[in-house]
């Protein structure tokens, strides 16, 4: 069961524009909502949230700093190529922009329940996922919110799902994203003790996957970790529970059977370069 608890609505709707960046206008995102209203709460009432401000400036100090000379580095690198090649500025402050929604976003719910709404709005955006990917026809109402288009299409070979997230990426990118959260899920799971918690995983280890292949390096990583490292049997258990229900459903459930065939190639291509994209 999906849980928000009291005024936390907003802290989950502004982290999932936040995490997902919905397409708005052109290459504006979701992201920039997150930034404006968290703007405007903290102008409305700057005395509310100062203590977050300082906790949060004075915990990603050294962060700042270096993506400042990161910043700084591909300034000086486009200006000394003629700026011929403006891609990388463009990405840098596509990037920027979010970098600073996300420090508002913890100024404003530093104190929130941002590690129960971090598993949330994943675990939402992967019922997402399952829903339209089974159901494609129904897609039409997702294309708006993405980026790429038609021209990205063929990537999805006989995988409806790669890009069934309420999502601006799609593809790798979303698989690559949700690959990376599922490790700090898995963190978050083994600490809340809760089974809802585990169920919550496994949906959003089976959208990760149904994204793209790529996250079963992210998977495999984490999982290791916890096993070897943390020697916690309980991830153990549920990692050979989670393989198995994964085998069973793509193999029984029709809808799954493009998903199946999608997996099939990457084992069974005698050239990689022959496979479809990650």
């Amino acid at each position: 069961m999906l849980v928000i608890r009291n005024n936390n609505f907003l802290a989950f709707v502004t982290l999932f524009w936040l995490i997902f960046d919905i397409k708005l206008i052109g290459s504006l995102g979701s992201s920039f909502l997150t930034l404006l209203i968290c703007s405007f709460l903290i102008v409305v009432n700057p005395r509310k949230y100062y203590e977050n401000v300082k906790n949060v400036l004075s915990c990603f100090s050294w962060f700042f700093i270096f993506y400042l000379v990161l910043f700084l580095y591909v300034l000086i690198r486009v200006t000394v190529d003629g700026a011929s090649d403006l891609s990388y500025l463009l990405t840098m402050s596509k990037t920027t922009l979010i970098l600073i929604s996300a420090i508002s976003y913890l100024f404003v719910f530093y104190n929130s329940d941002i590690k129960n709404n971090f598993i949330n709005v994943f675990f939402v955006n992967a019922c997402i996922c399952l829903f339209f990917g089974t159901f494609p026809e129904n897609k039409k109402f997702l294309t708006p919110f993405q980026y790429g288009g038609d021209e990205v299409s063929e990537l999805l070979g006989s995988n409806e799902y790669r890009n069934a997230f309420l999502s601006g990426s799609g593809y790798f990118g979303i698989s690559s994203l949700y690959g990376l959260a599922f490790a700090f899920c898995l963190k978050l799971v083994v600490d809340s003790k809760r089974k809802i918690d585990y169920f919550k995983l496994l949906i959003i280890g089976i959208a990760g996957l149904f994204a793209g292949r790529v996250a079963l390096v992210c998977y495999g990583i984490a999982i290791l970790y916890f096993v070897i490292v943390k020697k916690n049997l309980k991830i153990l258990f549920f990692s050979i529970f989670s393989f198995f229900i994964f085998i069973f459903i793509i193999n029984t459930v029709p809808s799954f059977e493009g998903v199946k065939l999608w997996f099939d190639e990457m084992f069974f291509n005698k050239s990689i370069g022959n496979s479809e994209s990650f």
